[in-house]
């Protein structure tokens, strides 16, 4: 594998950051030659510097860190049990052993059992992941849905991963996990430049002037940051074939 492909996100949002700058100060003097208002603010002026230096640690702070350390962790496990190994065998039509196809058929069993528990713990009469009106709307099953969703994989994982051999203790397990950091520290550099990008467009005012609700920018932005984890993973696969 090509490491230096792993970067490209980081260069990217780079050339992106230089770009929004630049743009906005193209179309500040545009509209200043030409008498009008453009209705962004530019980010090269003696404000927009003054706001990038106040705002560049409030910007990196908006990065959400929780929900990437979920994901990461979690791919760490799935791929420390050997879950994603076993997935690319069925994707390149490799024979599958005894042992691997037991050990999948328990960690989904297992993840059905976990899944009916959380129905039983939400939809029954014990509802304790309702929300007060006793609804879905502001629940603790919505609200704390990536964790709930994170405790599956961990559920399926340690079973694959124990029946399979992979992991023989917790040692192991969290070994994983600490792998799967260092395989993606490129797209947790590439969040750097990234923050700073999406803090730009918003002082220069473009989601304002596309009509983009909050909602839909922090849907853009949400895949905007997974990007760099996502190029990683596909980097990672066409690695493997």
């Amino acid at each position: 594998m090509n490491k230096r492909e792993h970067f490209y996100p980081v260069i990217g949002n780079i050339l992106l950051l230089v770009a929004v700058w630049l743009l906005s100060w193209i179309v500040d003097i545009a509209a200043t030659f030409m008498d009008t208002d453009s209705g962004l603010a530019s980010l090269v002026s003696s404000e927009g510097i003054r706001w990038a230096i106040r705002n560049a640690m409030p910007s990196f702070n908006n990065i959400p860190w929780g929900s990437i350390m979920l994901l990461i962790t979690a791919y760490g496990l799935l791929q420390g049990a050997g879950i994603i190994r076993f997935f690319a065998h069925i994707t390149k039509r490799q024979p599958l052993t005894r042992m691997e196809i037991r050990s999948f058929l328990f960690s989904i069993s297992a993840l059905i059992l976990y899944a009916v528990a959380l129905y039983v713990a939400t939809m029954t009469r014990w509802n304790i992941l309702l929300g007060v009106t006793g609804t879905l709307e502001n629940s603790s099953f919505i609200s704390g849905l990536p964790l709930l969703l994170f405790f599956g994989v961990l559920v399926a994982s340690l079973v694959y991963g124990f029946l399979y051999g992979n992991y023989r203790s917790a040692i192991d397990v969290a070994s994983s996990l600490g792998n799967s950091f260092t395989q993606f520290v490129p797209a947790l550099i590439a969040l750097l430049p990234a923050s700073a990008v999406v803090a730009s467009i918003g002082y220069t005012g473009v989601s304002f002037l596309l009509g983009l609700s909050g909602e839909e920018t922090m849907a853009i932005t949400t895949v905007y940051y997974a990007i760099p984890f996502m190029h990683i993973v596909l980097e990672k696969g066409n690695s493997n074939r």
